[in-house]
This record gives C-alpha cells, structure tokens and sequence, in this order.
C-alpha cells in the first residue's frame, strides 16, 4: 500500500502535514508530524542522523 506525504502552510504561516495512503488521509500538525515520525524511528530500531 502506497502512502503519500504531503506539507502546506497555512495562512496563519503553520506547516501542516497530510498523509494519505488509498482508503485514508490525515491531517497534522508540524508537532504531531514530527512526533509521529520520531515514534516510528524508534520501531523502527533507528536512530536521529540515521534516516535516508
């Protein structure tokens, strides 16, 4: 399952993410994306500098 990840500014100047894969999307901001990012890093046995 493909899944895309996309990033805009709102008007109020905040980054915001959306992720999509087929049969969703979800909406965050700049903080939960990070977040969520460093969660799955640590899943995923990795470590910061270490992403491709």
């Amino acid at each position: 399952m493909s899944v895309t990840v996309s990033e805009y500014t709102c008007v109020n100047g905040e980054r915001h993410y959306v992720i999509r894969n087929p049969v969703a999307e979800l909406h965050m901001s700049e903080t939960e994306f990070t977040q969520l990012r460093e969660q799955a890093d640590l899943l995923c046995g990795r470590r910061e500098g270490t992403r491709p």
